[in-house]
């Protein structure tokens, strides 16, 4: 819900500091570098999860509660009973 009132307040404030002919240049960098952020933090996110946080789930230190949340040991038990 929050997102459109932040897209909204950020579109005033470029309308207020660009000139105008220089309004449609601008707005196609920045369509381009909101794009790419986009496209980074996916792949990063991915990234993470597969470099970081799946191999910190088989660290001894999380509480058992934890892991069943996670679904780790369900899928564990899933494998280990598949023929």
């Amino acid at each position: 819900m929050g997102i459109p009132i932040n897209l909204a307040a950020l579109q005033v404030l470029w309308l207020q500091k660009v000139s105008g002919p220089d309004q449609p240049r601008c707005f196609a960098v920045r369509l381009t570098l909101e794009t790419w952020a986009r496209l980074v933090g996916f792949l990063g996110l991915a990234a993470l999860v597969d470099g970081l946080i799946r191999p910190a789930l088989s660290w001894p230190i999380w509480p058992v509660w934890l892991l069943l949340l996670t679904g780790v040991r369900q899928a564990a038990a899933l494998v280990r009973s598949s023929p």
